[in-house]
């Protein structure tokens, strides 16, 4: 019996039949107990039930109440306090009965089953099942009408309603029909890696004998190992709870109303498994027990045996996925790299049921050209061999010892160009039973430019290496840079994108030349560093190389050899360098004579050093080796190389005389010495005047008018005396004296004045002046008149001004004096006394200057002449030209630019000669010449051209043309061939194939034939045709070849297969016939002719038992046996 906690205050109102699971009661006082059977309750306790808690409690007047799950009930006096029955003492029930009855081994609990009570809050007496009834036993109650029992969780049975219930537990047979074990357990087998095993038999079986519904089920596994699990994931129409709180302990509840068929199916659908790789063997409990709302189920117990099987081992190449998840591994092989492990350094190998392993297997599945798998040293006890691309290790060894083994295993490729496919790897380790999972290991290949390689020379005529040497002559053509064999190649690009050519060591007037470019490359030249760009096959940027040139235009270049190096750029680096040396040779150029100008007094010797102005362009001293002679002088040669030149006595103006000079090494010139003589002054003759004038009148006298100078200097008054009886000034506007007689002076009076050449020399003369009275005559000054004249360019004109003008007096005139015009000189003619107009070199226009006349009386006047210069045409000037082509390429050359006008006209080229090695037109559109080279003609070349300016003047220049050499595709000609059927046929297709540089010519691809295969033989390098068999008839292929200088052409073949007959084809017959029985045998239908021909059976032989001959009518062989022979015999046959 429990013990009971007492309340002294508090009134016993029944005691506790029945307790599921933990109900507390909170007495009036606030003491909170604990109840079990047969613990007393009082008056105004609060019954509490817990989460699968419920009660049932006796009241003393025999009356019950039943609290379900999770409900509380206060035991007020509206619950145990009923109608007094009519006969109380029938149903008395003390406490101490109670007790009593206990006490003598008596149920009190069999009274009668209380009906569930649950949670709700209907105001309906038993309306459902959320409520709490309380009866009376062997007594009737009737509810007062209107009584509110709302919120009580009471409900009073009508009169009648009462029933006596005995309660029958629920039970559960885990295996219904006992197949498994007897008894309601059930027996089972669990495997280690499978699926989840229902904890109960297809045929479980649970009941509620007293009901259709159950409330609960409690599945445990008592004995839960590592891994262990019960599954619960397909129960759908129950609430689940699993509790594994406790260690070794997993709990699965079910809860709801339900039938005991649901309950059934959601125990079965529990399902244990185990998870570990390596499961305990030990056997499992598990114990099932449902529960209809009051009372367990028996326990029913599944017994699950474990068995372990062997797991396979388990390779991780990468084990903390740092670079790719699951058991994989990826990494990167850069080309040129050291070789590179083909698992992480965590590679883990692990078997659970496993210390050791048996073999490892590596296998590259994608190999690639040039791809190697290779191992290291292997642990002791292990062995590995490589197959192909596979390695194999062996031998029974530690799983550490395997982890190192496949850690030592490398993969890398030795192509300068790899596949950059990503490479699989597949590891796999095995435990002598079973293969590991299949580990691989990415392998992304990373490729690495392989820069271009240039070899400017590459049969190495010139120079060993990648380099190239050539010389050239000074004035000669531009010479290449690289030699035509030029090899560029690029194992892992088929373009270039640029290239540099720079000139190190540039030195005056050196020149980098580039010719024309193949379409796509553009150059572009600075200074001594030439650079081309676009994208470009090799062979292209070959060509481009080969239109580069080296030139010096100087005259003396320095002979240090020029190093030019070339560099390519593929895009994505540069190559090495190439060194092409340019040695330069310096050819003697001739000394450089020039003209020399000197002058010298009439009559006066003078010496002329003629080599002071002439050079020399190597610098070489000079020597003068000849010369003519002056026509108006006599020449010296003095002892230090200068010359004297002595005038003719009294010889004035030009002379001239020619030399030549040598520089010592053969190169001369020749110059011309112009001698300008000089007229020695002459003193002017002054001559003495006279002039009349009256009394008082003053008089200008123009005295110069008859003086004179031998020379025809201008004379001018520099000084002059005072007359007796006048003065004397001068005029400032003509020069001349003007004489004043003194007042009233009449007679005869004189002065002298002096005159200057201007050139030291000077003379003085008498003027000697008239004075008459008033009434004398006196002198009427000339009238000089405009006059124009027209000469042309460079031309001088004499200007005859006296014609038109005129004197009063009648007195002779003569010109005095002339001004100089603004684009010309003007001089007076000594003998024909008129103005000489001389024109500015290459003026034409209009110009003007002036000139006084005098009348010798004093009298003088001025007027002016103008002169229109008509302009004459200039001859125009053309330049040299210098061009680069390619070989078999026209090129327009624009010549004009270098040309001059002097007059600035429009130039046309009007003529062309022909090139020795090429022809030369006039472009119509552009007007320029166009040389076209003749075909395969490489080299220099030149041709010359005329200019005409329009108005008659021409010049003629030379250009140069450097045709650079360029490769000329081969000439492939088609071929015909025949051979027999089956059999193979070597052609020799090269004989009628050219070239027209003549290289070499190589096969370099064939195509297949239909009806045959086409092969280059390695020896000889011709195509094989192998007809396919039995074929005959006409095929063909083609072939291409290669001048090994990136030119190609290819031709067809056409082969003519004979036909040849095809052997038959006899196949083994068998027959059988009875002893002394002939038979026929018909052992055609299975032979056959390739060539479909009709088969007869030509020969027989014997049989050892029988005779065989030949059928005349069908031609099949009969076979006779011996007499009485039985058994087996064989005779042969022929057909044809």
């Amino acid at each position: 019996m429990a013990t009971q906690a007492t309340q002294t205050s508090a009134q016993v109102i029944g005691f506790v039949r029945q307790v599921i699971g933990e109900v507390k009661a909170t007495g009036s006082d606030g003491v909170i107990r604990n109840l079990q059977v047969g613990d007393l309750v009082f008056a105004d306790d609060l019954i509490v039930t817990g989460e699968l808690g419920s009660i049932e409690i006796v009241f003393n007047d025999g009356g019950d109440l039943t609290l379900g799950r999770n409900s509380q009930g206060l035991l007020d006096a509206d619950v145990y306090q009923t109608i007094t029955p009519e006969d109380g003492s029938e149903y008395a029930a003390s406490i101490d009965a109670i007790q009593q009855a206990i006490l003598l081994g008596e149920d009190p609990t069999a009274i009668q089953e209380a009906p569930a009570a649950g949670e709700g809050e209907s105001a309906a007496g038993n309306e459902g099942t959320s409520f709490v009834t309380v009866e009376r036993t062997g007594a009737q109650t009737t509810p007062e009408s209107g009584f509110e029992t709302n919120g009580l969780f009471i409900s009073f049975a009508e009169s009648g309603d009462s029933a006596s219930l005995i309660d029958l537990l629920p039970t559960i047979d885990l295996d219904g029909d006992d197949n498994s074990q007897t008894g309601t357990g059930y027996l089972s087998h669990y495997t280690e890696n499978g699926g989840p095993l229902p904890i109960a038999d297809a045929d479980i079986q649970v009941s509620n004998p007293d009901g259709t519904i159950l409330e609960s089920a409690r599945i445990v596994l008592t004995n839960a190992q590592q891994g262990d699990q019960l599954d619960v994931s397909a129960i759908s129409d129950l609430t689940v709870e699993v509790d594994s709180s406790v260690p070794g302990v997993i709990t699965v509840l079910l809860s709801g109303s339900a039938s005991p068929q649901i309950y059934a199916q959601a125990i079965r659908n529990i399902g244990f498994i185990n998870t570990s790789e390596n499961p305990d063997e030990t056997p499992r409990m598990v114990e099932v027990t449902v529960n209809d709302g009051d009372f367990d189920s028996n326990t029913a117990v599944t017994t699950i045996t474990v068995q372990a099987v062997n797991d396979p081992p388990v390779i991780d190449l990468d084990n903390d996925d740092s670079t790719d998840t699951g058991y994989d591994y990826r990494t990167t092989f850069t080309e040129g790299d050291a070789a590179i492990f083909i698992a992480d350094i965590d590679l883990s190998v692990k078997d659970v049921d496993d210390e050791t392993l048996q073999s490892a297997t590596v296998t590259l599945t994608n190999p690639q050209s040039d791809d190697v798998l290779a191992f290291g040293d292997m642990p002791a006890g292990l062995s590995a061999a490589i197959n192909g691309n596979t390695i194999t290790i062996s031998g029974e060894g530690l799983l550490a010892d395997y982890q190192s083994a496949i850690n030592a295993i490398t993969f890398e490729n030795s192509s300068e160009n790899p596949s950059v496919e990503t490479r699989v790897i597949e590891v796999t380790v095995n435990d002598g039973e079973l293969d590991s999972d299949i580990a691989v290991a990415r392998i992304e290949v990373v490729g690495v430019n392989d820069v271009a390689v240039i070899d400017l020379d590459a049969d190495d005529s010139s120079s060993s290496g990648t380099g190239y040497e050539t010389t050239y002559i000074e004035n000669q053509a531009p010479v290449a840079i690289v030699d035509n064999d030029v090899v560029i190649q690029d194992v892992d690009d088929e373009y270039i994108e640029s290239a540099t050519i720079e000139l190190t060591n540039y030195l005056p007037n050196d020149h980098i030349v580039v010719g024309l470019m193949p379409t796509g490359i553009t150059a572009d030249v600075d200074g001594s560093t030439v650079t081309l760009t676009g994208t470009a096959t090799l062979a292209d940027y070959q060509q481009a190389l080969q239109a580069v040139y080296f030139a010096n235009t100087s005259e003396d270049p320095p002979t240090d050899d020029r190093i030019i190096n070339i560099t390519l750029n593929d895009g994505d680096g540069n190559s090495d360098t190439a060194v092409s040396v340019v040695h330069v040779i310096s050819v003697n150029d001739p000394p450089d004579a020039n003209n020399d100008l000197v002058s010298t007094p009439e009559d006066t010797p003078v010496r002329i050093s003629v080599l002071a102005n002439d050079t020399d362009p190597e610098g070489d001293p000079l020597l003068v080796t000849s010369n003519t002679q002056p026509s108006n002088g006599t020449l010296t040669r003095l002892s230090n190389g200068t010359y004297e030149y002595t005038p003719n006595p009294g010889f004035t103006g030009t002379d001239s005389f020619n030399y030549t000079v040598s520089d010592g090494n053969g190169g001369s010139d020749r110059a011309t010495v112009s001698i300008s003589v000089a007229a020695a002054n002459d003193g002017p003759v002054a001559v003495s005047d006279s002039a009349n004038t009256n009394e008082d009148t003053p008089i200008v006298i123009d005295v110069l008018s008859n003086d004179s100078d031998p020379e025809g200097d201008t004379l001018s008054i520099t000084s002059f005396t005072q007359g007796a009886n006048g003065s004397v000034t001068v005029d400032p506007v003509s020069g001349n004296p003007v004489y004043t007689p003194n007042p009233g002076f009449t007679g005869t009076d004189s002065f002298s004045y002096t005159v200057s050449d201007g050139n030291g020399g000077a003379d003085s003369a008498t003027v000697t002046v008239n004075v008459a009275g008033t009434g004398g005559g006196v002198n009427t000054v000339p009238d000089a008149a405009d006059d124009a004249v027209v000469t042309d360019e460079d031309i001088p004109v004499t200007v005859n001004v006296l014609s038109n003008d005129s004197d009063p007096d009648g007195d002779a005139l003569t010109v005095t004096s002339v001004t100089q015009g603004a684009n010309g000189s003007v001089a007076v003619d000594p003998v024909s006394g008129n103005p000489v107009y001389t024109p500015n070199p290459d003026f034409n226009g209009t110009d003007t200057f002036t000139y006084t006349i005098d009348d010798g009386n004093g009298g003088t006047d001025t007027a002016t002449v103008t002169v229109t210069v008509g302009a004459v045409n200039d001859a125009p000037l053309a330049s040299d030209d210098a061009i680069g082509t390619n070989e078999d390429t026209p090129v327009s050359v624009d010549v004009l630019p270098n040309d001059s006008d002097p007059d600035g006209d429009t130039l046309t080229v009007t003529s062309v000669t022909q090139g020795t090695n090429g022809s030369v037109t006039i472009d119509p559109v552009s007007g320029n010449p166009v040389y076209t080279p003749d075909p395969g003609y490489n080299g220099t070349d030149s041709f010359a051209y005329t200019i005409d300016d329009g108005n008659g003047g021409t010049d003629t220049a030379t250009v140069t043309v450097t045709v650079g050499a360029v490769n000329d595709t081969p000439v492939a000609t088609d071929d015909t061939v025949g051979t027999n059927e089956d059999t193979p046929v070597t052609v020799d297709v090269l004989p009628n194939d050219s070239d027209p540089d003549g290289d070499t010519l190589t096969i370099t691809t064939v195509t297949q034939g239909a009806n045959g295969t086409v092969a280059i033989d390695p020896v000889s390098g011709n195509p094989v045709y192998t007809p396919n068999p039995d074929f005959n008839g006409t095929d063909t292929f083609t072939y291409t070849i290669d001048d090994g200088n990136g030119g190609t052409d290819t031709a067809t073949v056409t082969v003519t297969v004979g036909a040849v007959n095809d052997a038959p084809v006899a196949t083994d017959d068998a027959v059988g016939t009875n002893e002394d029985t002939p038979v026929t045998v018909d052992v055609l239908p299975n032979d056959s002719d390739p060539d479909g021909d009709t088969l007869t059976v030509t020969a027989v032989t014997q049989g050892a038992n029988g005779s065989v001959t030949i059928d005349p009518v069908s031609g099949n062989p009969v076979y006779t046996p011996n007499p009485d022979f039985n058994g087996t015999d064989t005779f042969t046959y022929t057909v044809d």
